[in-house]
């Protein structure tokens, strides 16, 4: 009865959410996109965005003078930046739903590692070269062990993080691809979680929050990713509406939980449900928005210049994040003493830009070279490269769907390229990178 108090649209929109419930949709439905599908197409840009928006918390200066209008609001969004892990996250588990299908789990590991572990290493090196490390201090720090025995925060938590998640991920997909209803899984596994924080919040170290509460919004991704693979929650005017609130109730939330310092539900609750609602709301808008303009003439030009320019930082969000703590301490207690807060903001976003660039070739390198030697000691069999040629070179997902296939099983690689082929063209991505998804994170206080 309550929802006739709600406009027609909004009603449509909590009928349509429901309806993603149901086990089946009719086949002669299954041509229409899920509404998710636009995350894909701007999933650089989204992350080019969550990259800058957590260099923000951690390093911008605000311009507006205190007590004028806004500033508190321009406080509230350096102090939420937090959250571009959590969009992060989501993206990582989308990602991950079609990278596990390529292949192996023992490749699925592999593609997951190879992308990551350089610029980690590079940087604990010249971190540990920096601050004196020992030997034992720099193995306690890149193995992960002072990240679970310590605090998540000794050297760039988002790693060790994403590495876990990565680790369990292919248990949890066969369990979930396993259950009849996805959404109620998902929302299962969201209940177990809960109900284990709280029994466990005077037991397991504070810091820690800091991961759990962004294994919901990684698990979320995955559902997302799904729901996109096949076609569920189509676009509505209703769905758009229901988005729209999520956000701003996640906005409301993280206002209370941030600047008011409420409790919800779980230890560290600024990390925890309001990053949640934002993340599952905000990259769609965004997406959404970004489509829109790129729909018109007039305004066709502004799409395609955001889009080039975050997904610029989008590109190397992985380096962006690794570099960026480093490059802040060397530089950051000489541009304050020389120069304005906006030349500030642009200098250390200029400086941090270059680092991670130099990082992000260098990764390149070595990510050819893992690649060579992947293809020299696992060569593959002259049908599969046949399979990638047919494809084409545009088709990245076909190829290293390919490249993951067995030797001698000509018809299991011409299975996976159609399989891929097929997953890339329901307008999801089914990239490499989209599996990969190297987030950035944040490495502050205890709200990160």
């Amino acid at each position: 009865m309550a929802l006739y108090v709600l406009s027609p649209d909004i009603r449509r929109g909590v009928a349509q959410a429901a309806y993603v419930y149901s086990d089946e949709l009719s086949e002669t439905k299954m041509e229409e996109k899920s509404m998710i599908a636009v995350i894909s197409k701007y999933r650089k840009a989204i992350m080019g965005f969550a990259a800058l928006w957590i260099l923000a918390m951690h390093e911008w200066r605000l311009l507006i003078p205190y007590g004028e209008s806004f500033w508190e609001r321009e406080v509230f969004l350096k102090d939420i930046g937090f959250c571009g892990v959590d969009i992060f996250l989501l993206l990582s588990g989308m990602g991950l739903t079609y990278a596990i299908k390529k292949s192996s789990v023992g490749r699925f590991y592999f593609g997951r590692i190879k992308r990551i572990l350089f610029p980690y290493l590079a940087v604990a090196v010249i971190v540990g070269v920096s601050y004196g490390w020992s030997a034992r201090e720099f193995l306690a720090n890149v193995s992960g062990y002072n990240f679970y025995f310590k605090s998540i925060y000794s050297f760039m938590w988002f790693v060790p993080a994403i590495l876990t998640l990565y680790l369990v991920f292919p248990l949890y997909w066969a369990i979930f691809s396993r259950a009849k209803n996805k959404t109620v899984f998902t929302l299962t596994v969201l209940v177990i979680w809960l109900l284990v924080s709280m029994v466990l919040r005077d037991r397991l170290r504070g810091d820690m929050y800091g991961f759990t509460n962004r294994i919901p919004v990684f698990l979320v991704g995955v559902l997302y990713g799904w729901l996109c693979q096949n076609n569920r929650m189509r676009e509505s005017r209703g769905l758009w509406a229901l988005t729209a609130l999520t956000l701003l109730l996640g906005l409301y939330l993280a206002d209370r939980t941030n600047v008011d310092g409420m409790y919800l539900l779980v230890p560290v609750s600024n990390c925890c449900v309001p990053n949640l609602l934002i993340a599952m709301s905000l990259p769609l808008i965004m997406a959404k928005l970004l489509d829109l303009l790129a729909s018109f003439r007039a305004t066709r030009w502004l799409s395609a210049a955001a889009n080039a320019v975050l997904g610029f930082f989008g590109m190397m969000s992985l380096e962006f994040y690794c570099i960026q703590q480093w490059v802040s301490e060397m530089i950051s207690g000489y541009l304050d003493t020389h120069f304005g807060h906006k030349a500030i903001n642009l200098l250390m976003l200029a400086a941090v830009t270059l680092a991670a660039l130099v990082l992000y070739f260098g990764n390149k390198g070595f990510v050819a070279v893992l690649n060579a030697l992947d293809r020299r000691l696992f060569p593959r069999t002259a049908a599969a490269k046949s399979a990638v040629s047919a494809v084409g070179t545009d088709n990245a997902d076909a190829s290293d769907a390919c490249v993951s296939a067995p030797p001698g099983d000509a018809a299991q690689a011409s299975a996976v390229v159609s399989d891929a082929q097929k997953s890339s063209g329901d307008g999801c991505d089914a990239s490499e990178n989209a599996g990969v998804a190297d987030m950035p994170g944040s490495e502050s206080s205890g709200a990160v």
